[in-house]
């Protein structure tokens, strides 16, 4: 059967290895493999999965989840746009540390890469302290002060908030399409590696996609 457009299609391969090879570089950067069934998937459902993991953001980012639930922890986060940061950086190093000091947090948020002053750090952390989210634990002097833990009313605070956020709808579509492609991804690495050990016929013909990567179609210099 001939084909209708040959040059669409020579088009369409070069833009398919044009655009897996921006996205190989992409995931380089994080010292990731990108494959074809990620290429894949990612471009067909493109649409969906770009909604599915902003509803989610949206979702998680929040503050206001209605009367009675979080109100104080809103109120410390809604403040400003850098106390939005700033707090969720302080609620994660609170995780792994019982206190944490001033220094710990603009560290951690030069990891983050939120511009912050030491000076806007202890604003936000005077401000949780006026609201009893966090409470001095005591201090060893010097630069580093005070050290901040938090309060019980925080820790339920906390913990109201994860209750509706896990089972929030946008949240669990996003984590199943996350699982999905992830799934898949396996299975994918499965199927490759035992091409490799058990060679079978079934295994015989390549798709159109791995033959332009390996460059089949490639016109020869």
């Amino acid at each position: 059967m001939p084909i209708k457009n040959l040059s669409g299609l020579i088009e369409k391969v070069r833009r398919m290895k044009e655009r897996f090879g921006r996205r190989q570089r992409v995931m380089k950067i994080r010292g990731r493999e990108y494959d074809e069934v990620l290429s894949h998937a990612i471009w067909v459902y493109r649409r969906p999965l770009c909604r599915s993991m902003t509803r989610a953001i949206l979702t998680l980012t929040n503050h206001d989840m209605g009367t009675g639930i979080g109100q104080t922890l809103w109120k410390w986060r809604d403040a400003s746009v850098t106390s939005t940061s700033v707090s969720r950086v302080v609620v994660d190093l609170l995780m792994e540390y019982p206190t944490v000091t001033i220094s710990q947090i603009e560290a951690q948020c030069r990891a983050e890469a939120i511009s912050v002053t030491r000076t806007t750090v202890t604003k936000i952390m005077t401000h949780a302290v006026e609201l009893k989210i966090l409470e001095i634990a005591g201090g060893k002097g010097g630069r580093d002060g005070k050290e901040y833990a938090m309060t019980t009313l925080a820790r339920e605070e906390l913990i109201d908030r994860m209750t509706l956020k896990y089972t929030e709808p946008d949240v669990l579509d996003f984590a199943r399409n996350v699982m999905m492609i992830h799934r898949m991804r396996q299975t994918y690495e499965i199927a490759s590696k035992e091409r490799e050990s058990n060679p079978n016929p079934m295994d015989n013909e390549a798709s159109i996609f791995a033959m332009a990567l390996a460059g089949d179609f490639d016109e020869e210099e």
